[in-house]
């Protein structure tokens, strides 16, 4: 049969079931063209080229695969995704071996659809089949198990019980006292009656002498024979041994033998380990009778020395021989006679006087051991400080500073000699001493000429060539030196309208602006020394020539006056009735003392009388940037401009040492500007 269907197949595919004539179509009669065009024979829409089979218009590759043996659809294979799967049914059953699977259009004879068969040579074996009782041990329904007859549902066969109507009953059940074969193993309750034994005080513990079987335990009975006394109810197994020497636990030890025993029945004792006849109470027994090496009292202190105990006396030894809990000092029993002498440390120094003593076992609060020193109120003072100078006998070796040899060398002073008595000493001629070695020596060596007494530290600097002031710069002394690029400087006062201004990047310090009435002074916050002076700015004024820019001035005042100070405005030029002198720059006409309201003058400041003074001058208003300078040396004051002098000139006296100095400035009644750069006061 399975080769009459693979036949069948074969046929299919080769698409040659129907005959083998493979002759030519015969002439349709369509008349024939010389056209290029492909021909469509079927008149399918789909032409030779394309069509796997022109003379029939079912066949093109627009049709629907059929199970026909034939390529429907032009796509090269033949009833493809539309056969069946068929097995081969050699027993009929209407199940086939599924080793036999084959595809086909429809199942040819003796061949199903259906699978599954486990024995296609016997109609016996089918997934439909049933299965037979526990004594036939084949797999009918091919379902991999064998069945069996089980009447109770307990998993066993009836072959397999002793009673397939009680599912308690099974080869797998336990066996129980109920006089039947639980387990069918042919047996009645094998193994579960239960031995019990006679129990006569009741106690749950029976008797070994005694036992019964039976499936329940009788009256009167306990399966436990651990009894060893069972006439007495305190007796057994469970019971707590005490001290009363028996066996209460039935374990065959009693009372300390026993380690289960209850020692709160007992009593305590405490180990006696240096036989002094006082045990340590932190070594307590509890136990029926009294240890061997212990005693019944637990007032030792020390167990390990037989000399302390509450019989012995207290001595200096840092223990507590008497177990009072007190030890050495702190027991007024203490034998004195164990005691050291200690001496009182009144300054705290460790070194005590030898003129007062105490008796104890360790250094008392305030004491020493030592007896050594010589001054028991000062802590400086002991035999372990070292000798400075300080007219003491630091070291108490009977010494005092020079005349100690181990004095302390960097205690010493160093003293200079101070030859011409300025109070300043010279370096180069030291000694190392407590004292002074002579009343012209002194602590201070910065002297630098010690045969000038004025010339020293305290000294004011002079331009004279000499270092009056021993700081290493000789003359050249600046006082203020400023280009106001930053802002005004320290040591500068301005008042009035004076401010700092600054154009294209370059700072200045503007005196007045174009606004009338405008006055203002710039003067150094200190003095400075009027004998030898050096000052010099660049300046410049404008508002239109002839309008009464009225000029600015350079100011020589007393040193009294305040660095805040503002002489009178406009032809005063600021510096009007203050004390002193002035170099004025007058662009303006001014009054009775400008005469010319173009020049540069030495005036007092108090009434504007003219010292010296020059129009051999240019025009300043605005003209630009001019350079003035002023050089005074002793009386005599030099003024130049733009580097060329215009005047000197020596006056009769000068009432001052010192100067208060500065740059001032006014508008008057008309509108102008006055501007001060590069201010410099120094020392020529």
């Amino acid at each position: 049969m399975r080769n009459a269907l693979l036949a069948t197949l074969t046929c299919l595919t080769l698409m040659a079931c129907k005959g083998d004539d493979t002759s030519p179509p015969e002439e349709t009669g369509v008349p024939t063209t010389d056209s290029d065009a492909p021909t469509d024979q079927d008149a399918d829409g789909f032409p030779e080229d394309e069509d796997c089979d022109d003379d029939n218009a079912a066949v093109n590759p627009d049709a629907a695969e059929l199970c026909d043996g034939q390529d429907n659809n032009c796509d090269g294979a033949v009833d493809e995704d539309v056969t069946t799967v068929v097995y081969a049914d050699a027993d009929n059953d209407g199940y086939g071996d599924d080793s036999t699977a084959a595809e086909a259009c429809e199942p040819s004879e003796g061949y199903v659809t259906l699978g599954g068969d486990c024995d296609d040579a016997d109609p016996a074996y089918n997934p439909s089949a049933a299965e037979t009782a526990c004594d036939d041990p084949n797999d009918y329904n091919c379902d991999g198990s064998v069945g069996y007859a089980d009447n109770d549902g307990d998993g066993f066969a009836a072959c397999q019980e002793s009673d397939d109507g009680d599912a308690g009953v099974n080869p797998d059940a336990v066996e129980i006292c109920d006089e039947r074969d639980n387990n069918c193993d042919g047996a009645i309750d094998e193994g579960v009656t239960t031995t019990s034994y006679a129990d006569t005080d009741s106690d749950g513990y029976g008797d070994a002498d005694y036992p019964v079987e039976a499936c329940e335990v009788p009256e009167g009975y306990s399966t436990d024979a651990t009894d060893c006394d069972d006439a007495d109810v305190a007796v057994n197994p469970a019971a707590q041994e005490i001290c009363d020497s028996r066996d209460n636990d039935c374990d065959s030890l009693i009372d300390d033998d026993d380690d289960s025993v209850d020692l709160s029945t007992g009593a305590t004792s405490y180990v006696d380990a240096d036989a002094d006849g006082y045990g340590d109470a932190d070594r307590p027994t509890l136990s029926c009778a009294t240890p061997a090496g212990s005693v019944s009292n637990a007032a030792d202190c020390d167990d390990g020395d037989a000399a302390v105990s509450p019989a012995a006396t207290e001595i200096c030894d840092d223990l507590d021989n008497d177990c009072d809990s007190l030890i050495d000092d702190d027991d007024s029993s203490l034998d004195l006679g164990s005691a050291s002498t200690w001496y009182a440390d009144g300054d705290s120094d460790s070194y005590g006087d030898p003129d007062v003593t105490t008796q104890a076992c360790d250094t008392p609060s305030g004491f020493s051991a030592s007896a050594t020193d010589c001054d028991d109120s000062d802590a400086a003072v002991s035999p372990a400080a070292t000798e400075i100078c300080d007219t003491i006998d630091n070291d108490c070796d009977s010494l005092i500073d020079d005349d100690d040899s181990s004095l302390l060398p960097s205690s010493r002073t160093s003293w200079y000699a101070d030859d011409d008595g300025d109070g300043f000493g010279d370096l180069s001629d030291r000694t190392r001493a407590c004292e002074a070695p002579s009343a012209t020596h002194t602590t201070d060596s910065d002297d630098c000429d010690d045969t000038d007494a004025a010339v020293n530290p305290d000294a004011t600097e002079a331009c004279d060539d000499t270092d009056n002031d021993c700081d290493g710069v000789t003359d050249q002394i600046v006082y203020l030196e400023s280009d106001f690029d930053s802002g005004l400087p320290t040591g500068l006062t301005v008042n009035g309208d004076g401010a700092w201004a600054s154009a294209s990047g370059n700072g200045y310090l503007s005196l007045t602006e174009a606004v009338v009435g405008k006055v203002s002074t710039a003067l150094l916050s200190d003095t400075v020394p009027a004998d030898d002076l050096y000052i010099s700015f660049n300046f410049s004024t404008g508002g239109g020539t002839g309008t009464g820019a009225d000029g600015l001035a350079m100011a020589l005042l007393d040193p009294a006056t305040a660095a805040t100070a503002i002489g009178s405005a406009g032809g005063g030029l600021g510096v009007l009735n203050l004390t002193g002198y002035a170099v004025e720059v007058d662009t303006y006409y001014n009054g009775g003392w400008d005469p010319d309201g173009n020049h540069i003058a030495l005036v007092d400041t108090a009434g504007f009388g003219v010292y010296a003074t020059s129009s051999a001058i240019p025009t300043i208003e605005d003209a630009g940037e001019f350079f003035l300078e002023m050089t005074k040396s002793g009386n005599t004051i030099t003024v130049a401009l733009d580097g060329s002098t215009l005047f000197t000139h020596t006056l009769s006296s000068f009432p001052y040492s010192e100067l208060r100095v500065g740059v001032t400035g006014a508008t008057g009644g008309s509108s102008n500007t006055h501007y001060v750069d590069d201010l410099t006061v120094m020392c020529p």
